[in-house]
């Protein structure tokens, strides 16, 4: 079975440099993106999923351990390599306090040694990830299983992992939603509509109402980092029969009042 390219990041101000990380990474199951300035990077980081930063120490524009230090602030869950043909004590120092690399690589280097510790450090980060997930993913279900109103719990990919009491109650519906099963699969066209709209801008106030099961429906996302979303399906709006019955009070008020 293929398993998706992990893609990694080098940077370094000489060509040959990059050349001698692609020779001595080809061949393995890598997607090596490259680059001599460093104030690319974190462009590059931004449209692409990196799992790993391999930065040369001494560059003109910026220092290795200044480039990695901005890596781990805006992109903690990437792994970091640094590369260094002068190794002094304050560039020991800085990677260790300042960037927290995973690994100090002399050149010239060893290329088994340099396959091993790449592939040490997305192992290593990967399996940080997972705990950071469990731990959160944890957290987000015993929340969502105390909370009173009608909720769903998603993972990153949308994927439905729990949904509390009060939302099959509520909305008989989705009672019977499954673990595991996709939310476009769950929820109809124009709920569905609502609901990505505040995954891609965060922070959204929606005015919007769609009638789910009868009743008018506001979702409200959250995001919640390292587990997925959170949707609280905003149930404060009347359901169609409500609002017929508060009609009919209105236009014959005299057929709600007793005679003596």
């Amino acid at each position: 079975m293929t398993t998706t390219a992990k893609t990694i990041l080098c940077v370094d101000d000489e060509s040959n440099i990059l050349n001698a990380l692609k020779r001595a990474l080809q061949g393995l199951n890598y997607r090596l993106l490259t680059t001599t300035k460093s104030d690319e990077a974190m462009a590059i980081l931004r449209d692409n999923p990196v799992v790993l930063v391999i930065s040369d120490q001494r560059m003109p524009a910026m220092k290795g351990t200044e480039l990695l230090r901005q890596v781990k602030e805006s992109y903690p869950g990437v792994a970091r390599i640094l590369l260094s043909g002068q190794t002094s004590p304050e560039d020991l120092v800085d990677a260790i306090n300042v960037s927290e690399v995973c690994r100090f690589i002399s050149k010239p280097w060893d290329d088994k040694a340099l396959r091993e510790a790449v592939a040490f450090c997305i192992e290593q980060e990967s399996r940080k990830y997972e705990t950071r997930t469990a731990k959160a993913l944890g957290l987000l279900l015993h929340v969502v299983s105390q909370l009173p109103m009608p909720v769903m719990a998603l993972d990153d990919h949308e994927r439905v992992l729990f949904c509390n009491r009060a939302l099959g109650q509520t909305f008989p519906s989705l009672a019977c939603v499954r673990e595991g099963i996709d939310l476009r699969a769950v929820l109809a066209p124009d709920l569905l509509l609502l609901v990505h709209r505040q995954m891609q801008h965060p922070g959204l106030e929606l005015m919007e109402t769609v009638e789910l099961d009868g009743r008018a429906v506001r979702p409200r996302v959250q995001c919640v980092v390292n587990a997925g979303y959170v949707i609280l399906f905003d149930k404060t709006a009347q359901s169609k029969s409500e609002h017929l019955q508060q009609e009919k009070h209105h236009e014959h008020p005299c057929e709600h009042v007793g005679h003596d």
